[in-house]
């Protein structure tokens, strides 16, 4: 019981931990949203919006799923996964450069106006530090290092809020959209930096992995241990499905603001996306728990300790919903001086999208809790269908909706999608992971 008693209290810290960290970065991003707002034109706001949108719709495509596929395959294989890691770095360099090349092909072709494309190209550094924040973030993980895991997700944030503060101080009017872009891309140059270190060394065998034998852990290094038959072939059959999945929740997600400064013009997009960020934070909780905590530890459940994970569903999705119910309620409140206080008198037409999203808060918050047990590789590429077509109805419903109802409709297209993708995830778990048992109530 004492030992029960202690692992519990571990893990509501550990949770605790991920969660002020993931609190304390969404904090900066707000700040600097609030920043931005009022140092840049509404219209300026827009496009630089619309610009770091595009970058993170095509951002995924670097590294294209390494992460869910190291979590999955080193909580099933545990010391065995290393042979995995040479064939992914291989990938990554060779992914990173499609999605650059893809992006400034966007920025050349795909960008409405002039200022939209240059900050996309300043934006670039972006994509190539991706797979980097995403590979790092996976070692923390496995190697349950929650404190230096909640350091990486503040880190770029607040060294961007930073640089936003000196700039805005520095500057004695307004500040520029392509020099924002610039301050970013400094930051994305840092985290490339610092993120190759870590896989260099995880490379050459330095891994702390947890939940696994000791014992069977490379004795020297890894390099001898490595299957070099595996290529980076071998690494897209296995990762494909989690990069799919990544693109298809970025499109259904961020595709609102680039389809709404297309179509309903940059002041829109800016609208959208202060309640975009606000959701964002909210959505902060769910993704602590299951996310970054939880995951690792049900791939290793799998097979080994389904009964716990079954309980750990039933319980949670209740706990989850009372608290996404209580969100939205929090968010109906607060909403008609949270904008205008925050981010000034000319975003209050993000208020009508915001109540619309605030109806999200339960079913993300459910949601988070059910889609989770389908990432593994029995069921990934069931949940990348899910997804995909969460993104097609998203985006159908976002064309037919934003040109009649601008940012609401945007917000409704949204709604909507989150309510399709939990039906098809409750189907799934139930059909696929633990059958007529997971309707069934339950408690921790």
């Amino acid at each position: 019981m004492a030992t029960t008693f202690s692992s519990a209290r571990q893990s509501v810290l550990n949770i605790s931990l991920l969660w002020l960290g993931s609190l304390a970065s969404a904090a900066t991003v707000f700040l600097s949203q609030i920043v931005l707002a009022r140092q840049l034109s509404p219209g300026g706001y827009g496009d630089l919006a619309a610009a770091i949108a595009a970058v993170n719709l095509l951002s995924p495509l670097a590294g294209f799923g390494i992460q869910g596929f190291w979590l999955n395959v080193f909580g099933s294989e545990g010391w065995g996964a290393v042979r995995w890691i040479y064939p992914s770095i291989r990938f990554l360099v060779l992914s990173s450069l499609l999605a650059l090349v893809l992006l400034y092909g966007w920025a050349v072709l795909g960008s409405h106006n002039g200022s939209s494309r240059q900050l996309v190209c300043l934006l670039l550094p972006l994509v190539a530090a991706y797979p980097l924040t995403e590979v790092v973030t996976c070692k923390l993980q496995i190697e349950e290092r929650y404190s230096s895991l909640a350091l990486w997700q503040l880190a770029p944030n607040l060294a961007r809020l930073i640089l936003l503060v000196i700039m805005a101080i520095a500057t004695s009017s307004n500040l520029e959209a392509a020099k924002v872009a610039e301050a970013y891309s400094f930051v994305a140059v840092g985290i490339f930096i610092t993120g190759s270190f870590q896989v260099m060394a995880m490379a050459r065998g330095r891994l702390a992995l947890k939940g696994h034998a000791e014992e069977q852990s490379p004795q020297a290094s890894i390099v001898p241990k490595i299957n070099y038959r595996l290529s980076s072939i071998d690494v897209v059959r296995q990762a494909w499905p989690y990069g799919m999945s990544g693109i298809f929740y970025i499109v259904y997600y961020q595709s609102d603001i680039i389809l709404l400064e297309l179509l309903a013009g940059d002041k829109a997009a800016g609208a959208y996306n202060v309640a975009f960020v606000i959701m964002m934070g909210v959505y902060l909780l769910p993704n602590a728990i299951y996310q970054r905590f939880l995951l690792p530890k049900f791939h290793r459940w799998e097979k080994s300790n389904v009964e716990l994970s079954l309980r750990i569903y039933r319980a949670g999705n209740g706990v989850m919903l009372a608290l996404g119910v209580l969100t939205t309620c929090t968010l109906l409140m607060l909403i008609p001086w949270l904008i205008p206080v925050c981010f000034g008198v000319h975003y209050q037409d993000a208020i009508g999208p915001l109540t619309i999203l605030a109806f999200c808060a339960p079913v993300r918050f459910l949601a988070s809790g059910v889609e989770v047990h389908l990432f593994n590789q029995k069921n990934v590429r069931r949940m990348c269908f899910y997804m995909g077509i969460v993104a097609v109805t998203n985006l159908v419903i976002n064309l037919l909706l934003i040109p009649h109802y601008g940012t609401k409709g945007a917000a409704a297209a949204t709604l909507l999608t989150e309510i399709t993708l939990l039906g098809l995830s409750l189907i799934g778990v139930r059909k696929y992971v633990f059958g007529s048992n997971s309707w069934k109530a339950g408690s921790l």
